[in-house]
């Protein structure tokens, strides 16, 4: 914990109020969420991404307390939808509960049901921000009304998903597609059982160390890096007006 700590405070100091900083805090255990929530808080944390609680398959009332209690702290709340990881799905029941804490403020959704995402945005994205969380679903949910997204490969091309956005934003949904296509060998190349190490590779091999994953993740093997590699240069294809649209 101390090292989770550490890094909070360190995120804040560099970022330097130039964009919120949000904290993940990924635990099941609720007094362990909230004890983190409050130091983020105190760290100047500007929100949390609190994760459905995993592993206990606790029931409505308990994934309830979970969010009203972090949300307790003063720090506002994204709740985070991941139920291949979790086990735990955030459906429209249980999201029309959280939606009315005080203190929920979004939901970052790697629900692969687009379907059921459908019905989470119609039914709450005028409560709350809905963000995309899964990339290469990236163009279909912000097709269906999310405002955003959370997403692996934006740590290295920040400026695509912009121009994804703006152009699904704009109604120029031929432009989004092809951006989505133009990012998915990269995404299929490091969004694999061993993730996320081969994104910390990718990042490497980018100029962008961020350092070793830790066990129980292993090092890519030399193909995956060739393919990591591969990946990166089709994905920089894109033309340079193109990303250069992407800036404001």
């Amino acid at each position: 914990d101390g090292e989770r700590r550490r890094v909070m405070e360190l995120a804040v100091e560099h970022v330097a109020g130039r964009v919120p900083v949000v904290v993940g805090l990924l635990s099941p255990g609720t007094t362990h969420v909230v004890a983190l929530a409050r130091h983020a808080l105190k760290a100047g944390a500007d929100a949390a991404l609190v994760l459905a609680p995993f592993y206990l398959a606790p029931s409505r009332a308990g994934i309830r307390e979970h969010y009203a209690r972090a949300a307790e702290i003063g720090l506002p709340i994204v709740a985070y939808d991941n139920p291949a990881r979790t086990g735990v799905t955030l459906d429209v029941e249980i999201l029309g509960e959280l939606a009315e804490i005080d203190g929920v403020v979004a939901l970052k959704e790697c629900d692969r049901d687009l379907g059921r995402v459908a019905r989470k945005i119609q039914a709450f994205g005028d409560r709350l921000a809905i963000l995309s969380g899964e990339d290469d679903l990236a163009f279909a949910t912000l097709a269906l009304g999310a405002c955003g997204g959370i997403w692996m490969a934006a740590n290295l091309f920040p400026d695509l998903f912009v121009a994804l956005a703006r152009a699904v934003r704009s109604g120029n949904l031929k432009r989004a597609r092809e951006i989505q296509y133009q990012l998915l060998p990269f995404i299929a190349a490091t969004y694999v059982p061993n993730h996320p190490a081969p994104l910390k590779d990718a990042m490497a091999l980018a100029g962008r160390p961020v350092g070793p994953a830790r066990a129980p993740l292993q090092p890519v093997s030399a193909s995956e890096r060739e393919a990591i590699r591969r990946a990166l240069e089709q994905a920089r294809s894109l033309p340079r007006a193109e990303r250069r649209s992407s800036r404001p």
